[in-house]
């Protein structure tokens, strides 16, 4: 602890005798390099703004210092960079403004702070996502409902055709599907991406049962099939999800799930089931050669 608190002193000071013997241009060039180091420290920054840090400055990753101090969920670290000008719409190499990663780690104090500026609550980076699909596909629920509050588009979608539901299911975040689901009277329940995979699909492949039940109860269509013509069954049966097969096959409150369904190979779920009961290790290891897609 004292090693740590001597070599941040020691830096501060440091820092004060380089702005001091006059290397201020060279120094504060660099600024957004070493931003993470005193951007907990608002005594400091106000120091560096004043003799004139550049603001906008930008790492080899492209992050400005409001980057890093909405990352890192420094409040008064971000009030005082907007105060200061700070660019809110600046992209990083990943296409990410500031309240992209504000949402990515359910920051809502700078979410808010951000939004109040004038940030773009549907600004897409090079993947097409929004900061509400970031805060949707970590179940930052309180993140979800501040962005969804500063008029998000809730069935945004990105270059895969997901939208944020898509990731909450996909990742069983069962309260912020809960709210994603209530901001639009369900009419993003049934959204299909390029594979043509619903919600629904989603979260039976991943086996999580709640979802499952959250996304039938607000009216999803059991039956439902993707590029492949499988149904949720279908993909809840492959992975060997078995309280989420029990969940689908159970569900009484409108169609039931078709057991007789086929896919394109022509297999019913049943059958599915089977076949990867003899294959699932040559499955698996596909999966980790080849990767899988949402």
């Amino acid at each position: 602890m004292g090693f740590f608190y001597y070599l941040r002193n020691y830096t501060a000071a440091f820092t004060f005798w380089v702005l001091c013997r006059g290397a201020c241009k060279h120094y504060l060039k660099h600024m957004a390099k070493i931003n993470a180091v005193f951007m907990g420290d608002e005594t400091l920054m106000a120091l560096l703004l004043r003799v004139g840090a550049q603001i906008n400055s930008v790492t080899q990753d492209g992050f400005t210092p409001l980057h890093l101090a909405s990352q890192s969920g420094h409040t008064e670290a971000v009030a005082q960079l907007l105060e200061g000008k700070a660019d809110i719409h600046v992209k990083d190499k990943q296409g990410r403004t500031a309240l992209h990663w504000a949402a990515a780690q359910g920051e809502v104090g700078v979410i808010q702070l951000l939004l109040n500026s004038g940030s773009n609550t549907n600004a897409t980076e090079k993947e097409k996502k929004t900061p509400l699909h970031l805060a949707a596909m970590e179940g930052h629920t309180r993140a979800v409902s501040v962005l969804l509050a500063g008029k998000a588009k809730v069935g945004a979608k990105d270059m895969d055709g997901c939208s944020p539901l898509h990731y909450a299911a996909r990742n069983g975040k069962e309260r912020a599907a809960r709210v994603l689901l209530a901001s639009c009277k369900s009419k993003i329940v049934d959204d299909k991406n390029v594979w043509r995979r619903t919600p629904l699909h989603l979260a039976a492949e991943h086996g999580h049962e709640l979802l499952v039940g959250l996304l039938l109860e607000t009216g999803a269509k059991i039956n439902c099939l993707d590029n492949n013509k499988d149904t949720p069954l279908h993909c809840a049966c492959r992975d060997g999800h078995v309280g989420t097969v029990q969940r689908l096959i159970n569900w009484t409150n409108g169609e039931r799930a078709n057991l007789q369904a086929t896919n394109n190979l022509n297999k019913t779920a049943l059958q599915k089931t089977c076949f990867y009961t003899v294959y699932g290790e040559n499955t698996r290891l596909h999966n980790r050669t080849f990767g899988s897609k949402p």
